[in-house]
């Protein structure tokens, strides 16, 4: 399969939040993962990899045979380093090295072609052995012919318990093909000088996630008893097979575990799939992946923002309620282009239920709120003309050191206006405005009229531009 990469803004009511489509829309982060894998391939492998993320909040690891390897967000949110995701990509690496999607196949296609030739054959015998028995119970006596039927229908049940034998032993060949590529993929980390000590703390993660969420189990290990087992094995890779390389890299300059580009990146990362887990009603692993992305980069609006709504939403005591209202308040605060104005309105909510409100600050915050959203709808409107990753663009002029960075747009689009009409109030109940039709060059007659009234169109100066 290949995968595009999308992404759209939807403004519900007082949120704004951006849906990714196909592949996780953000090509720095996107770059940086795939980079990881690339240095963990050995250089005298025949194979070519590709290691690419899926935005789904439910932690995730697939290998396509075609050496493509797909990773959630949902996955990386839980590794707390550089070393760990190397050790994700490289088990993931080490199937396609060693074949295993071989096996697989001539399991899923082979065994059951193989069992179903068992059973015609079973049923033909029991035939045999019941007209046998018929004849013989006839001729010398009921009990030799019973014995006969007995033997046959005794090879059939044979028959039905290699089929249950055969699909135990399948489970078992994945458990062997797992070992094998974690095995494989500490050789790789060692050999990339990634700190592999760091990999029993991966599987500590994923149990603490799945005795808080099942549902973080769903799509990468659905037994959890398997993760305790594969935690066992890589502890003892470290200290029995692994433990004299080990020994031997620390003696001469360590590994590498971590990185403050990685972190940052991360925190991007973390803040996307946070976000998706909220709308997911994954709440636990909303406000673990928000709470982590504030904590790397506490100016991030979005991040402060929908942690605020999770301590909202979830919150019981008055220390939560706090923390939510200090979440709103630097929201707000970090906000130069106001794509976070539900924070005013979710602010004003709270003040409501304290027991002596601030009717000023209340009015004031509810005013910001209606102000800031019709500015951005109105932005919404002109971003119709520039990249839809314009988000990502605003992340990395925000990241090296242009906060306040605006698109400057030609002189020949700067005049464009927006009707009322056309602004869109509900991504749920309203299209959004569509962008110009531009005329092509080679056939300039664009001929200008007033509007009817109502009609959503783009104005230049005062007339619409006819369609």
């Amino acid at each position: 399969r290949n995968i595009s990469r999308s992404s759209k803004i939807y403004a519900v009511h007082e949120d704004r939040f951006r849906i990714h489509e196909g592949l996780y829309d953000n090509l720095l982060v996107q770059d940086h993962i795939n980079r990881i894998g690339q240095s963990l391939v050995p250089t005298d492998s025949d194979k070519v990899f590709a290691f690419r993320l899926l935005p789904d909040p439910t932690p995730n690891a697939e290998t396509l045979a075609t050496g493509t390897i797909y990773i959630s967000t949902g996955m990386l949110a839980l590794l707390d380093n550089e070393a760990q995701v190397a050790y994700v990509l490289a088990h993931e690496m080490a199937h396609i090295q060693l074949d295993h999607w071989r096996f697989k196949v001539k399991v899923e296609h082979e065994l059951p072609i193989y069992n179903a030739e068992q059973e015609k054959k079973g049923a033909m015998l029991v035939g045999l052995a019941t007209l046998g028995g018929g004849a013989l119970g006839g001729a010398i006596g009921r009990s030799v012919g019973t014995a006969i039927a007995g033997a046959a229908s005794g090879f059939v049940a044979a028959e039905i318990a290699n089929q249950f034998i055969n699909k135990r032993a399948v489970v078992s060949w994945d458990r062997a093909q797992e070992d094998e590529a974690d095995a494989m993929a500490f050789k790789y980390l060692l050999e990339a000088k990634y700190d592999v000590r760091e990999i029993p703390k991966l599987y500590v993660a994923l149990e603490t996630a799945a005795s808080k969420d099942t549902r973080t189990t769903l799509g990468f290990l659905g037994e959890r008893n398997r993760i305790t087992q594969r935690r066992e094995k890589a502890k003892d890779l470290i200290d029995n097979a692994n433990k004299a390389a080990i020994d031997l890299q620390l003696k001469n300059g360590g590994f590498s575990g971590d990185s403050a580009n990685h972190r940052n990146l991360m925190a991007e990362l973390k803040r996307d799939n946070g976000i998706m887990a909220y709308y997911s009603d994954m709440f636990l692993v909303a406000r673990q992946n928000l709470e982590e992305a504030v904590s790397i980069r506490g100016n991030d609006s979005a991040a402060q923002y929908y942690l605020g709504k999770v301590l909202e939403t979830t919150g019981r005591t008055p220390e939560d309620r706090k923390a939510a209202l200090k979440c709103f308040a630097k929201a707000a605060e970090n906000d130069p282009l106001r794509e976070n104005f539900g924070s005013h309105l979710h602010y004003a909510l709270m003040m409501m239920g304290d027991r002596s409100p601030n009717g000023e600050q209340i009015t004031r915050e509810l005013d910001t709120y209606v102000t800031d959203y019709v500015k951005s709808q109105i932005e919404y409107s002109k971003s119709l003309l520039l990249p839809p990753n314009l988000e990502t663009i605003y992340d990395y002029m925000s990241t090296y050191g242009n906060v306040t960075w605006h698109p400057n747009l030609p002189d020949d689009a700067k005049d464009m206006r927006v009707t009322p009409a056309s602004l869109t109030p509900d991504a749920t109940t309203a299209k959004p405005p569509e962008a110009p039709k531009v005329a092509p060059a080679a056939q300039p007659k664009v001929q200008l009229k007033p509007c009817p009234p109502g009609t959503p169109a783009v104005m230049v100066g005062k007339a619409c531009l006819a369609r």
